[in-house]
């Protein structure tokens, strides 16, 4: 990973980690495993209402159009399926959850690039879970630019000794749109999404080191970073956990 990550940001070349879990069994809606109900389900989860069918097709299509582009994809592996099932599943396609794991294991090899790398798709918990590994990227990167529904303020106290860092702020999951660490946005993510591309497109330069922690329509905006000649990271969920340190994990 160090060096894959540090020859891209080194060389100013565009790279993207992109990452799917049981969630993104969504981008498949053509397969056999991810109903339709499972995915209307994850979209009141993420988003708290039913997506018009033209605006789900374009979410999907422009998201797998980011994961065929990525260098590197982390898919579910076997430590995930043992942690969800025992001697006694009758099928790993018992749960919704597991239904996405599945769909995203059988359609993955068809839609990623040829050269590909591929990983766990918890290996942003192994490389960035401590926010103090992230030195040895930042050190590197002429420019960090973190994309997440994060307010500033409450990322300051984790990055307060690093002033290369440029942040665009995004409409938080459902479940947070009531915790004032997060943004709740004039209207969902998957409406809002367009704007946000614009602001990527005026902000985001070859170079720079970004952190998406944005769900199914981060990857969208991952694959526009990369366009731009970025390094993209899908950081996801950890940073959620950054912010409940007391005091600055960079300091």
């Amino acid at each position: 990973f160090k060096t894959l990550f540090k020859e891209a940001l080194s060389a100013k070349r565009s790279f993207s980690l992109i990452r799917l879990s049981d969630g993104e069994g969504y981008l498949f809606p053509n397969g056999s495993h991810f109903t339709h109900d499972d995915c209307r389900n994850r979209e009141r989860h993420w988003w708290g209402t039913e997506l018009p069918p033209a605006l789900s097709t374009q979410i999907v299509a422009e998201a797998r159009s980011a994961i065929s582009e990525a260098d590197m994809v982390g898919i579910p592996s076997i430590h995930r399926f043992i942690r969800d099932n025992s001697e006694g599943s009758p099928s790993l396609t018992q749960s919704l959850q597991g239904r996405g794991l599945v769909e995203v294991l059988t359609g993955i090899e068809r839609l990623a690039s040829e050269t590909a790398v591929f990983t766990e798709d918890k290996a942003n918990v192994a490389i960035f879970a401590d926010p103090k590994n992230l030195r040895w990227v930042t050190d590197i990167a002429e420019r960090v630019v973190i994309i997440s529904s994060i307010r500033k303020d409450a990322l300051e106290s984790v990055f307060d000794t690093l002033a290369n860092i440029e942040l665009i702020e995004i409409p938080t999951h459902h479940k947070t749109t009531l915790n004032p660490k997060y943004c709740k946005g004039t209207m969902p993510l998957p409406y809002a999404y367009p704007a946000i591309v614009d602001v990527i497109d005026r902000t985001v330069c070859s170079g720079d080191l970004v952190f998406v922690a944005g769900g199914i329509i981060g990857k969208i905006l991952l694959g526009h970073c990369r366009r731009k000649g970025a390094v993209a990271i899908d950081l996801g969920h950890v940073i959620d956990d950054w912010i409940s340190l007391n005091s600055s994990a960079l300091r």
